[in-house]
């Protein structure tokens, strides 16, 4: 049974917060792991360093596209990251995950 899982950094836990809601709302994903951590890189030639707040999304593959387009609309980074990958679990999981986001035919 194959899922996919999204990887989004936030700036802060209110927009991760925020944007997970949405997400739920929308039933575009059926959850998300929302973890404080810290991230460096470079950004116009400077150095960054900056405490940020990552989603974990675990979706069916039908909504990476969507979820990519909603995320950048509600995401308030020039840039921000969306990373997706598939990952493989249980039935029980996988028919949890597609009983609790709207799936496109």
């Amino acid at each position: 049974m194959e899922i996919s899982l999204i990887y989004i950094p936030t700036p802060d836990f209110e927009v991760a917060d925020r944007l997970a809601k949405l997400l739920l709302d929308a039933k575009l994903i059926a959850c998300t792991n929302i973890i404080e951590t810290k991230s460096l890189y470079l950004w116009d030639g400077v150095l960054n360093q900056d405490a940020e707040f990552l989603m974990i999304c675990k979706t069916l593959p039908m909504h990476l596209v969507t979820i990519q387009t909603f995320v950048k609309v509600h995401h308030p980074y020039e840039v921000p990251s969306i990373v997706s990958w598939s990952a493989n679990c249980n039935e029980e999981y996988y028919e949890w995950v597609k009983s609790q986001i709207i799936f496109l035919v």
